[in-house]
């Protein structure tokens, strides 16, 4: 049996790191698919619903294991959306002009 990790100690943080990476990923709906696009964000939304639990593969694959000490993390198999990368770049631009 697979080891159990729990990746967020309460809903909130759930919550923070899936509007910071779930959300702004091509991957990311609303409603449940089978299969579903990300398998992260399935195994995320029940252990949401479960005791909070992910086996050791999606705790790799999403990045916990190495940011144990990290409140919200790039999960490493977020591919951002257009807008998103459109949304950075204006954030990026505006900070490089601050600084100048």
């Amino acid at each position: 049996m697979s080891e159990k990790y729990y990746p967020f100690s309460n809903g909130s943080q759930y919550n923070d790191w899936q509007d910071s990476n779930c959300e702004r990923c091509k991957k990311y709906t609303e409603s449940i698919e089978n299969p579903p696009k990300c398998e992260i964000d399935f195994e995320i939304g029940m252990a949401y619903l479960g005791d909070g639990s992910v086996d050791e593969d999606i705790a790799r694959r999403m990045g916990h294991l190495d940011h144990l000490d990290s409140y919200v993390w790039k999960c490493p198999e977020v591919d951002w959306t257009d807008e998103w990368m459109k949304e950075c770049k204006e954030k990026q631009n505006k900070n490089n002009e601050v600084t100048k």
